[in-house]
């Protein structure tokens, strides 16, 4: 493997261009090779990940006429890997290794495989984590300010993650869903309060309202958050607020 170093556009193709000497030694079929260079044709044109498909479909293809040549496999790897595919990133550079034991890029190879599999764990952490905010139930303060208790629910719109804030004034009622920022087991979010808690000025309504939150638990799903109460009109106040609270199922 000439080059390792995987950044997105113009240096992956440069890493599928590492030479296919160590296959030569077996019977390479000529639409085998055709559908191989063009999966590298593919690559060089791609602007996103989701370019890289045609690719995939030509390694593919390739590996299906020449089952027993590595470099498709390894190939099939990168660029699934450039997708976030990581299940099947793992599977093909294992199965690169296993046609090629003796190769000389395999410690490198392996070096990927192992940053494959912590972006793997990133990813399948994180997704449990959308799971376990957006299930059924709603949030429930167990300690510190039982005021401070928004949001309560979480939901996924167009991929992006929301949480609801419920507005009880009458000029202003009704339940508002604002974007969430999740980093991680950190959330961040803000949004403006059109109803004061009992310990602030009600006639300084209304508030900017800024909360930082951490997973602290997923069984059950616990959170700490922080809020910051800044008065928007009159008098400035900044209040905080601190709590712990944990999902129930209230279905």
């Amino acid at each position: 493997m000439k080059l390792k170093n995987i950044i997105h556009s113009l240096v992956v193709v440069l890493i599928l261009l590492f030479g296919i000497e160590s296959s030569f030694s077996q019977s390479i079929s000529e639409e085998a090779l055709r559908h191989f260079n063009r999966g590298l044709a593919a690559v060089e044109i791609a602007k996103s990940p989701e370019d890289y498909e045609p690719a995939i479909r030509e390694f593919q293809e390739a590996a299906r006429l020449a089952p027993y040549w590595a470099d498709p496999y390894y190939n099939l790897g990168v660029v699934q890997e450039k997708m976030a595919r990581f299940d099947d990133a793992i599977k093909n550079l294992k199965r690169y290794m296993q046609l090629n034991p003796n190769a000389v890029d395999a410690q490198e190879v392996k070096n990927l495989m192992s940053k494959i599999e912590y972006k793997n764990e990133k990813a399948n952490e994180y997704q449990n984590i959308i799971k376990k905010l957006t299930a059924p139930g709603k949030l429930i303060v167990i300690s510190g300010d039982p005021e401070m208790m928004w949001p309560r629910s979480f939901r996924l719109r167009d991929g992006k993650l929301e949480g609801s804030i419920y507005h009880y004034q009458q000029h202003n009622a009704g339940r508002e869903w604002i974007p969430v920022a999740l980093d991680g087991r950190k959330l961040e979010y803000n949004f403006v309060w059109y109803q004061c808690p009992l310990t602030l000025d009600p006639n300084g309504c209304p508030f900017r309202v800024s909360v930082k939150s951490e997973i602290v638990s997923t069984e059950p799903l616990r959170l700490k958050s922080k809020s910051v109460w800044s008065q928007q009109f009159g008098r400035r106040v900044i209040v905080e607020y601190e709590n712990l609270k944990e999902k129930v199922d209230n279905r």
